[in-house]
């Protein structure tokens, strides 16, 4: 077990990290 105060790993944090810049560039595209 690694001791990091993180849940996600820093592969599953990136992955999130795009999913979220993606989902708010498209948010912004529409106006909202």
């Amino acid at each position: 077990m690694h001791k990091q105060g993180a849940l996600l790993s820093r592969e599953e944090q990136t992955k999130i990290t795009r999913v979220l810049v993606k989902t708010a560039q498209m948010l912004a595209q529409c106006g909202a």
